[in-house]
């Protein structure tokens, strides 16, 4: 019902931006189907809470900095055993794989008074860690960080709008990180819109609690077919991967990728 009527229109693509309405923000898209299997079997996706977005990071292109330098954050200390994400601690040190001199923070180093005060450094930062979507006050949606005596370790939307961040790709590897609350005009207030405005060219993020083996998997093979691929054909491949161990759509489904495609 969704996807025949435009099915024909995408023949000759190699990549589909999305730009969703109302509770299509909500929608995860590679889980849609065309006539002969899922949409990603063939295309590449991208996503982009409106058009104006879209030609903002585009016209970053020009003026993306030459800055390689990697963070990894992992399994953030919450305080209780109950929040502990030992894959999640596996995926920040498995980014020296790809990337051998990644600033990788773990555990109790990884704060949020720390990662306000350095996030600006990075060209890559990958945040492996518990997200928080709050729906009736989504600029209080936060990504979760190791509290310090200075912050409570709630990165919220609200403070990143505030950042100054110069990263071409900021990978949130949390839950409900790409979730919004869709506006009257159609516009996202989240984290995703948060860190577009605070400089981020593009974001890979999740629409719901996700599997932390299945995401895991999934990230080793996104940062691996970066090598010679543009970013949405890398999540495409790494979401193929997945799906050919953990077969339902909530184990790769929820990634996606935000902004620019290249």
């Amino acid at each position: 019902w969704l996807m025949a009527p435009i099915e024909p229109l995408l023949a000759g693509a190699k990549r589909v931006g999305v730009i969703p309405h109302r509770e299509l923000h909500q929608m995860p898209f590679s889980a849609t189907r065309l006539a002969d299997g899922y949409i990603i079997d063939k295309y590449a996706l991208f996503y982009a809470p409106s058009a104006s977005v879209i030609q903002y990071t585009f016209g970053r292109r020009k003026a993306r900095a030459a800055n390689q330098k990697v963070l990894a954050i992992g399994n953030p200390d919450l305080g209780t055993k109950a929040t502990d994400l030992p894959f999640a601690e596996k995926e920040a040190n498995r980014m020296k794989w790809t990337f051998p001199d990644a600033t990788v923070v773990t555990g109790k180093e990884a704060t949020e008074s720390w990662v306000a005060k350095n996030i600006g450094e990075y060209g890559i930062i990958h945040v492996a860690s518990h997200g928080e979507y709050n729906e009736n006050l989504p600029l209080l949606s936060a990504v979760k960080l190791a509290p310090d005596q200075a912050e409570d370790g709630n990165l919220t939307a609200q403070r990143i709008f505030g950042l100054s961040i110069n990263a071409d790709l900021i990978a949130l590897s949390a839950c409900q990180t790409g979730l919004g609350k869709v506006g009257s005009g159609d516009d996202i207030v989240g984290l995703n819109r948060a860190f577009v405005y605070a400089g981020t060219h593009e974001i890979l993020s999740s629409l719901w609690r996700v599997d932390d083996v299945g995401t895991a998997v999934l990230i080793k093979y996104f940062y691996r077919n970066l090598d010679g691929r543009d970013r949405a054909e890398a999540l495409r491949q790494a979401q193929l991967e997945v799906r050919g161990q953990f077969r339902h759509p909530a184990y790769w489904a929820a990634i996606f990728l935000s902004g620019d495609w290249q």
